[in-house]
């Protein structure tokens, strides 16, 4: 599906019904999982970046089958970074608490 045709209310989700909501909540369990693990450093933000990176150019790469949504999005990356940048701020409320 050509690019122009993604929408921040695109309705074609995998598990919810809405794909920017998937990446959000996707991107926030992932970074603050890795932030509780091992800490909110470098290599975690590193590495969950290029996670969201690596998981676009999957789409970018897979042939449109005529039913989902495929193609690097930068849309999906803008919510999955707001993901992030949600469990940052959970993550450091966590930490003051301590």
């Amino acid at each position: 599906m050509p690019w122009n045709q993604d929408r921040w209310k695109s309705t074609n989700g995998h598990i919810l019904k809405y794909d920017k909501l998937e990446h959000f909540i996707r991107d926030f369990i992932v970074l603050l999982a890795g932030a509780l693990l091992f800490g909110l450093n470098g290599a975690v933000l590193g590495g969950w970046f290029l996670f969201i990176v690596l998981w676009e150019v999957k789409d970018g790469l897979r042939p449109y089958d005529g039913k989902n949504i495929e193609g690097f999005s930068w849309k999906d990356m803008l919510a999955g970074l707001m993901g992030g940048f949600a469990a940052i701020i959970v993550f450091a409320m966590t930490a003051a608490d301590k």
